[in-house]
């Protein structure tokens, strides 16, 4: 802006200047510099009697002398007029190096502007490149799961139809059905016939991250049985209340609720609002994260965890829990991708439901390296692992 002013300002003086030079204020020229007049010596007439007479005295042509008086000096007067052509180009010369220079200035300026307005377009498009990046990487791992269970389940075929009727086809097969047989086991094991017992309370764990938390006098607290859980499974089970940690159906499912009939239901804003015009004969009783909440004889915290960058659906809130009955400590973690929630530093709980699962959540590494975080811990029982069964596994080997 200074610098547009001042070339302005050489732009705009320099004709005035130029005008001023050219105007009458200035001395007539002349060709011939002017000298003052010099005193010329006369002689002082003398006065004379009438009677007398006057001869007029001769005086020597030699003696008439002018001499510049004492003062004379000589006046420099203007330049020629062939001197006065050059300020002419100079002017000239003048304005087009002061219009160079404030247009150059100028296309700076704007250049620059143009550069930085390039700039924070070229930082949001990172950003959305960003956010695509994100989405085709999560597209990707899907795909790349899907293609090694086509490409292992093409493999046995190949090697199915190969070893047809041989020794090492019915050996295979043998080796099949053994396989079948254990992961039917472990279904059972892993879905519902898992029970933490002691003389006050029970703990039973159903797929992904369902629990069915029974105190000692009988009450039923049910927490995050969601779409993973057939129905069929729960036949027969009544709870008295479900506790649900967010959104995600794997977690909220009314389908599995309804099944469970119980007799009040604890959910957040988010997860009521999609219930919609859906009815459910049970209560809704809404919690929020910083609740300290009475639920029969239990006791629940509520806290915020972090889900992670990872997810296409971002929960508003998405809550893990800290549970008290018959004077047992229960710390559900929920959906925790990041540590968050409160400080368990100087935490004893008898036991952390902790997410393994991985890309959605802590995977095995990260949930090992949380859980010594804890002050005590009395039994951990690892959680959100259906789709990756090998991340159990790899978080009971490393808190070994």
């Amino acid at each position: 802006m200074k610098k547009g002013i001042i070339f302005s300002t050489i732009f705009f003086i320099t004709p005035v200047l130029f005008i001023h030079a050219q105007d009458g204020t200035s001395a007539p020229i002349d060709t011939q510099a002017e000298v003052a007049p010099a005193e010329v010596a006369t002689s002082t007439p003398r006065a004379v009697s009438p009677a007398q007479t006057i001869r007029p005295t001769p005086i020597p042509t030699s003696a008439t002398v002018v001499e510049p008086s004492p003062i004379s000096e000589v006046i420099p007067q203007n330049t020629p007029e062939n001197s006065e052509l050059p300020l002419i180009p100079i002017a000239l010369g003048a304005l087009t190096l002061a219009f160079m220079g404030y247009a150059a200035y100028t296309l700076n300026a704007k250049k620059k502007t143009s550069n930085k307005q390039d700039d924070q377009e070229d930082q949001s498009h990172c950003f959305d490149i960003k956010k695509l990046m994100d989405k085709k990487l999560e597209e990707i791992t899907d795909l790349k799961g899907q293609l090694e269970d086509k490409l292992k389940e093409t493999g046995k075929e190949k090697i199915r139809e190969t070893l047809a009727g041989t020794p090492e086809g019915k050996l295979l097969a043998l080796v099949e059905a053994g396989e079948k047989e254990y992961n039917r086991l472990k279904g059972l094991f892993d879905q519902c016939m898992i029970e933490f017992e002691d003389k006050n309370m029970k703990l039973t764990k159903f797929e992904q991250s369902g629990f069915i938390i029974e105190s000692k006098s009988g009450f039923r607290l049910a927490v995050d049985i969601g779409s993973y859980t057939p129905v069929e499974k729960l036949e027969g089970l009544e709870v008295d209340v479900v506790l649900v940690s967010h959104i995600h159906t794997d977690h909220f499912s009314i389908e599995q609720i309804k099944k469970l009939g119980p007799k009040q239901v604890y959910l957040n804003q988010e997860c009521i609002e999609a219930l919609g015009p859906e009815t459910c004969a049970s209560e809704i009783v809404t919690m929020k994260a910083g609740d300290d909440l009475e639920i029969g004889n239990m006791k629940v915290s509520v806290f915020e965890v972090d889900h992670g960058p990872n997810i296409k659906l971002v929960p508003k809130e998405n809550f893990g829990f800290l549970i008290e009955v018959d004077d047992k400590k229960i710390y559900f973690a929920g959906d925790m991708f990041y540590p968050s929630g409160i400080d368990v530093s100087s935490l004893e709980v008898d036991f952390a439901l902790i997410s393994v699962g991985t890309f959605y959540t802590f995977g095995p590494e990260e949930a090992a390296s949380f859980v010594k975080q804890f002050k005590h811990i009395g039994e951990i029982i690892p959680m959100h692992y259906e789709k990756t069964p090998e991340t159990k596994e790899e978080f009971l080997r490393l808190i070994k």
